[in-house]
């Protein structure tokens, strides 16, 4: 070989040696990383309705005597001082010839965002109501902020000592919130782990994370704030589920009629928890007093929190997808809401598992006042809908398979509020996704006085 040649090969080996080690570094990086750790889901949720711990709050009510020497129940200090629930006082034995109400459930029954008027809460709404109606009552508020179904078997377990005329639960909107606690407890320790994409070059991500400790900058040395940890929870509900589905087809959504149903793991925990939760309330009420179930309405034009596109979609079809529906939103804007409809079906014809074309969908439809069609696709955004914070279909269908009289007494006020909140655009009863206006929690307390009234008809309050 000439010397020539012998420079020409030494030089392109030099080219090459540099290349060459980039490629052996970034592979022996992906070789010796960790891989990306699986979901633990949380365990027993659909097998008992034990409380589910929540850390950082004291006992919710606690028993003390008062200066007549009587023995009283009051919500706790720390409920009190962080506003999570009223600060309610009563005397463990019940005053002769009152009729006593407990209402039980989350912020809506607290009574936000008029919490701070107790009188324009729905229990509120109630004592008036039921003095009208010729009864000396009085009605105990014992709902809290976040609470589900879990926190009112607690709750109606130590009320059912202090003898009660009715219990009234108001229990559907914050099921998907306690999973995705207990999602991230389970996961804590690998959270952000869990989210990690594995796309792009590691020795790139190497080598930023190199200057990081160079510098001194400690990654994620600040815990999150409290929108940051909601965002992550929510994330990680998301993730589970499209892990599950692209695991398992048979996890993803089905059509049943026009309506949607999931299939995936957290979606069939929760409801079994709701449903063995509900059994336990009726086990506590029986022999106590009536207990009155409402069925919650959900406010249909609330935007789905979490979505995922179904994992069959190809890329080509996504990037469709993404066109329609931003085709369909410029309609939208433009005011051509039949075109919008039209578009949206090629859409969700695209994928049929995706919230956000049903929830445009839905908008267009009951502007151009097709309330039927707009009501099914609304509901089919909030059953698609990962982390839902209002009330699924088969929340509502728990409920309603309990209506056992005069033992359990279901109120179903949904048509009453849908329908307004359909022809109203999502005004007028809903003040967001789970609270009710004034006029809402108006509304649900009319609903529910007559079934009370029945109540202390049926078994009068002994003098």
């Amino acid at each position: 070989m000439s010397r020539t040649r012998r420079w020409l090969l030494f030089r392109l080996l030099a080219l090459a040696f540099v290349p060459a080690l980039l490629v052996a570094a970034e592979l022996a990086l992906r070789a010796v990383e960790e891989p990306v750790p699986t979901f633990a889901l949380p365990a027993a949720w659909d097998q008992d309705v034990r409380v589910i711990p929540d850390h950082g709050r004291d006992d919710l009510m606690e028993i003390y005597t008062g200066a007549a020497g009587e023995q009283r129940a009051r919500s706790s200090a720390t409920m009190r001082q962080g506003r999570f629930m009223h600060e309610v006082d009563y005397a463990v034995q019940r005053p002769a010839g009152v009729f006593r109400v407990f209402c039980f459930g989350g912020s809506a029954t607290l009574g936000v965002p008029v919490e701070s008027t107790p009188e324009q809460t729905f229990p509120g709404r109630l004592q008036a109501l039921l003095e009208e109606g010729g009864l000396q009552a009085e009605v105990i508020n014992l709902g809290g902020a976040s609470f589900g179904s879990s926190k009112v078997v607690e709750l109606m377990s130590l009320a059912a000592g202090h003898q009660p005329s009715a219990f009234v639960v108001y229990s559907g909107n914050n099921e998907f919130f306690e999973y995705s606690l207990e999602l991230h407890r389970h996961n804590a320790h690998q959270a952000e782990r869990l989210l990690e994409r594995r796309s792009g070059l590691r020795l790139v991500r190497w080598l930023f994370g190199a200057s990081d400790r160079l510098r001194g900058v400690a990654p994620n040395a600040e815990p999150p704030g409290p929108q940051e940890l909601e965002l992550l929870q929510r994330a990680l509900v998301r993730s589970a589920v499209e892990g599950e589905m692209a695991a398992d087809p048979q996890a993803s959504p089905e059509r049943l009629g026009q309506l949607m149903r999931r299939r995936d793991a957290p979606y069939r925990a929760v409801v079994a928890r709701y449903e063995a939760n509900l059994d336990a309330m009726v086990q506590t009420a029986r022999g106590v007093a009536p207990l009155i179930l409402v069925t919650v309405p959900a406010n249909l034009h609330e935007a789905p929190f979490e979505v995922a596109h179904s994992p069959s979609l190809s890329a080509g079809d996504l990037g469709r997808w993404e066109r329609l529906v931003s085709r369909a939103t410029e309609q939208l804007s433009a005011g051509e809401l039949q075109q919008a409809v039209d578009t949206l079906d090629a859409a969700i014809a695209l994928d049929p598992v995706h919230a956000r074309a049903y929830a445009l969908q839905g908008e267009a439809l009951a502007d151009l006042g097709d309330y039927q069609r707009a009501a099914t696709s609304l509901h089919n955004a909030l059953e698609l809908d990962l982390a839902p914070g209002r009330p699924t279909a088969a929340q509502g269908e728990a409920i309603q398979a309990l209506h056992d009289p005069p033992a359990v007494v279901v109120v179903d006020p949904s048509a009453s509020f849908e329908a307004k909140s359909l022809a109203g655009g999502g005004k007028g009863y809903f003040h967001d996704s789970c609270h009710l206006t004034p006029e809402g929690y108006a509304l649900l307390a009319r609903h529910l006085v007559q079934p009370l009234l029945d109540a202390a008809a049926a078994a009068p309050t002994p003098e």
